[in-house]
């Protein structure tokens, strides 16, 4: 999970600090700790429930407390019911970076960037020397498309972290963004040199190479990527792009294909939207594939056009 090991070290630091409040009762505050260690998500979230509930804990500990819950709630995929706690949480304590982190993953998770962008740049101002905050600010200026910003805070990131492939991978993808080819062909080789079964890492290069005009570099990495990945579509749409790029239609439109028929409803919804973008008028984006999606999809493979990205 994107954000576990970040969460799992908030967890614990929290944890630490319930546990020194003498005053109040916080047991199940350690057992939720606990349970979370062990992989017990769910006995987590009950012990947690009953330390806030029944602990008669005082304003600090309890804000730690909730910043516990709501992050375990960001962790396993429940940010709306997450958010309730974390705010709670910061109306608490206003400097609570666990829970600011979690409440910026949360607004993340979402699909409201700005918010989030607002809160990882209130916990980096708070604690500017933790880096996952600034990994995590990086990634959202990424998804803004302000991807100078982003390469800026990666820069910070990696200077800690130099072998990190997937801070070299993000960073590198957005250096191909802003058309830095050959830094961002440095990034994804020092990723792959640091972990070669990093998917991600290949393809970035993979569609790099390609846009840098060699292809056929380009295509050999996609075939690594969907070797050592068939289930991903990523991994097939991106080596669909290519030789949809190198002329190869209708290979490029059954990997397509292969794509949606892993990717499913989300992805072919994803399609929808970059074909109405380009004006290929798809249809309405509800994630069913045939008809005008269908023909819009042949059109834009014929065309060479980027099914990668967002316009």
């Amino acid at each position: 999970m994107r954000h576990g090991k970040t969460l799992l070290a908030a967890l614990l630091a929290v944890v630490a600090l319930v546990e020194t409040s003498a005053a109040e009762d916080v047991t199940d505050c350690t057992a939720g700790g606990e349970a979370w260690r062990a992989g017990d998500v769910q006995s987590a979230i009950d012990a947690f429930t009953l330390c806030i509930d029944e602990g008669d804990l005082a304003p600090g500990t309890m804000s730690a407390a909730l910043s516990n819950r709501g992050n375990i709630l960001v962790a396993v995929g429940a940010p709306n019911h997450a958010l309730t706690d974390l705010d709670h949480a910061i109306e608490l304590d206003a400097n609570n970076v666990a829970a600011i982190y979690g409440r910026g993953t949360a607004k993340f998770d979402l699909g409201d960037l700005n918010g989030a962008l607002d809160d990882y740049t209130r916990a980096v101002n708070l604690e500017p020397d933790l880096v996952q905050l600034r990994f995590e600010r990086a990634n959202t200026y990424s998804a803004l498309g302000r991807h100078a910003e982003a390469v800026a805070e990666y820069d910070i990131v990696v200077a800690v972290n130099p072998l990190d492939p997937v801070l070299l991978t993000n960073r590198g993808w957005s250096q191909t963004l802003l058309g830095n080819y050959d830094a961002a062909i440095a990034d994804y080789n020092t990723a792959l040199l640091s972990n070669p079964s990093h998917v991600l890492a290949l393809l970035d290069r993979a569609w790099t190479r390609t846009l840098m005009g060699d292809g056929g570099a380009g295509l050999a990495d996609a075939e690594m990527a969907v070797v050592m990945a068939p289930e991903r579509p990523a991994a097939l749409a991106t080596r669909a792009q290519i030789l949809a790029v190198l002329g190869q239609t209708d290979a490029a439109l059954a990997g397509f294909e292969a794509a949606i028929a892993l990717g499913g409803d989300g992805l072919v919804k994803a399609y929808q939207a970059r074909l109405a973008a380009r004006g290929y008028e798809p249809g309405p984006a509800d994630g069913a594939y045939g008809g005008r999606t269908k023909v819009a999809l042949e059109q834009c493979v014929a065309d060479a056009c980027n099914l990668l990205q967002d316009p």
